[in-house]
């Protein structure tokens, strides 16, 4: 196995120290040379002589510095340069730590290294690679399986780190993936969470692991309308040592957040009762409006708390017409220190006449972890937009005029549910930004699955500019556009719901 990496990988063996008097054993452009392990020479102990593991262990660590290279956000020079701040999402973030401990567990080193090669293989088109991970992804479902029937290791971080790195296998291979065995995994690493408690904030690792799980967590949640048991975990251990991340602004959006299941829970409730049971259909769809109002009101002040961290003095700077579909492409209104407005490259790519070219310009972040936030803020308003939007027009069939349900905008009035799938469609070009990487495809698929519902669901025109969106991806040959194509339009997982 460790002979295929060198061969694929280009591989040069440089001695440490002697990096001046180093020569690639294979033919290889500039920056792969650089990429170096070892350097044999006449000087030399003979490379043969090294124990396989050694070629084995700079073979598995050079390809995951590969899968970095493609996945984390780097200066591409393909597209003009984002005025942004590139970090790491805290979803993705437990990988390089994972895999500085990856050595480590055999099994945990396998299911990087499928990952890794299912990446590589995937955006070089290398059939061979591609087997070669799946191979390895077998033989780590296989390993987990054991460990989780240790007492022992299934406690450990790194039993943790095994399935989750399977699940981000499952979604973005770029191979012919099964949404249920991306929600094996997913439930698989929640019931790890679950049982391992106080622990997952003992180190490092474990901290970064769980917060890795939150969003897929959500997604999860949304789509069965069940609050996860995992919840409020992290809000229980506020005294812990790690307490100024976990009081972040990021853990204080996913807790709000994560009330969205039983608000759209009640939702789908109500539309049960018949209309004629005016006396039920009102109790209950007074409390839904009051739990929305709730709802709103605490995002709307985790807003006001981030835009005094990053600077806002004004309140923050709305879209207008201007960036909608049926504007001009000037960029007028002033920038903000949460988002502002670049040209869009994907609508200039467009033929004029193309009827996909709807935005000429996309929302840009300060940051990818700020870019997350937010969106999440829009799609987390969008879902109960669109489902008060519903308890209007039932409680209309049904001859009630609730008053209550007047004073359900007057949090933001002047937002509707068009509002934020707007939001959501003009920003999911900058999670798709040759500059990012691979890594915004971990995070574009929930607020685009729900915006895309929105406008499908409306018979929008708006709705084309996810065809636009759906291309970047397979260009970018991550996989996750044929996964969210699994996930979305099967009858697995359900996010809109009208």
């Amino acid at each position: 196995m460790c002979r295929g990496y060198v061969k694929a990988l280009n591989i040069v063996w440089e001695h440490p120290g002697r990096k001046k008097l180093s020569t690639p054993t294979t033919a290889m452009e500039g920056a792969v040379a650089r990429k170096t392990a070892m350097h044999y020479d006449g000087n030399n102990f003979p490379l043969r002589a090294l124990p396989p593991s050694c070629h084995d262990t700079a073979a598995r660590m050079q390809t995951y510095g590969r899968f970095f290279d493609i996945y984390l956000p780097h200066t591409s020079a393909q597209w003009p340069n984002l005025n942004s701040d590139i970090g790491i999402l805290p979803e993705t973030s437990w990988l390089k730590a994972g895999a500085s401990v990856a050595a480590t567990n055999p099994v945990l080193n396998d299911a990087l290294t499928a990952l890794s090669l299912a990446h590589i293989g995937s955006s070089g088109n290398r059939r061979e690679m591609l087997h070669a991970s799946q191979a390895l992804y077998v033989g780590a479902v296989g390993g987990v399986n054991k460990l989780l029937r240790d007492k022992t290791a299934v406690m450990e971080d790194t039993t943790l780190a095994i399935v989750m790195a399977l699940g981000l296998y499952e979604m973005q291979a770029g191979m012919s993936v099964r949404s249920k065995s991306w929600l094996s995994h997913v439930n698989g690493a929640s019931a790890l969470i679950h049982l391992r408690g106080e622990s997952n904030f003992f180190s490092e690792l474990s901290h970064k692991l769980f917060f890795g799980t939150r969003l897929t967590e959500l997604i999860n949640a949304v789509g069965n309308r069940q609050r996860c048991d995992n919840a409020a975990l992290w809000s229980s251990l506020r005294s812990s040592p790690l307490e100024p991340e976990m009081d972040s602004s990021h853990a204080r959006l996913f807790e709000i957040l994560e009330s969205l299941p039983d608000i759209l829970g009640l939702w789908d409730r109500i539309k049960t009762i018949p209309e004629q049971d005016v006396n039920l259909l009102l109790v209950m769809t007074t409390e839904f409006v009051r739990q929305c109002q709730d709802f709103e009101t605490r995002l709307t002040d985790w807003l006001n708390g981030l835009e005094f961290v990053y600077g806002c003095d004004e309140p923050h700077q709305d879209f207008s017409p201007s960036h909608s579909s049926n504007a001009s492409e000037s960029i007028s209104e002033p920038s903000s220190a949460l988002y502002w407005f670049e040209p869009s490259n994907l609508y200039g790519q467009l033929l004029p006449t193309d009827p996909a070219r709807i935005f000429p310009c996309f929302v840009c972040f300060g940051d990818p972890n700020l870019a997350e936030q937010i969106t999440l803020y829009w799609t987390g308003l969008l879902l109960i937009r669109i489902s008060l939007d519903g308890a209007r027009e039932r409680c209309s069939r049904a001859g009630l005029s609730l008053a209550a349900m007047s004073q359900v905008g007057k949090v933001s009035p002047q937002k509707s549910a068009q509002t934020f799938a707007l939001y959501i469609a003009q920003s999911l070009e900058y999670f798709l930004h040759p500059d990012m990487g691979l890594l915004g495809t971990n995070f574009v698929g929930f607020p685009l699955a729900v915006a895309q519902g929105y406008f499908e669901s409306c018979g929008a025109k708006e709705a084309l500019w996810f065809d636009v969106i759906f291309k970047r991806m397979r260009e970018m040959r991550s996989g996750l556009a044929v996964f969210l194509e699994d996930m979305y339009k099967g009858p697995t997982l359900t996010l809109v719901r009208r």
